[in-house]
């Protein structure tokens, strides 16, 4: 197709993800995840090196942190997709910075 007839016009249905980019509920999804990286960040860090003693608090930590790990992912991909879709959108490549960068580590 020509580029001068071509609308820019996303052609897949994202909103298993979310309905809406920046909306409530992917706001929400955020702020739970924030949250829940934090909490996980603490309870590791106030545990001794795993032995038999605090195992079933280890397990609790890394059963917590697959949760975390597979969100992430969702809101990556999610967020992933728009940023390719319209690489001119500001909002889209601000949210893949901050993916990117303050969510690592």
């Amino acid at each position: 197709m020509p580029e001068a007839t071509m609308t820019n016009k996303m052609n897949w249905d994202l909103s298993s993800y979310f309905p809406e980019f920046s909306g409530p509920e992917m706001r929400d999804f955020k702020d739970r995840l924030k949250k829940d990286i934090e909490s996980i960040k603490e309870k590791a860090a106030s545990l001794s090196s795993l032995d038999d003693s605090n195992k079933t608090d280890w397990k609790e930590v890394f059963l917590k942190n697959e949760d975390i790990v597979r969100r992430f992912s969702h809101l990556s991909s999610y967020v992933n997709c728009v940023a390719a879709f319209d690489a001119n959108n500001e909002d889209y490549l601000k949210e893949e910075a901050e993916v990117s960068v303050n969510w690592r580590g």
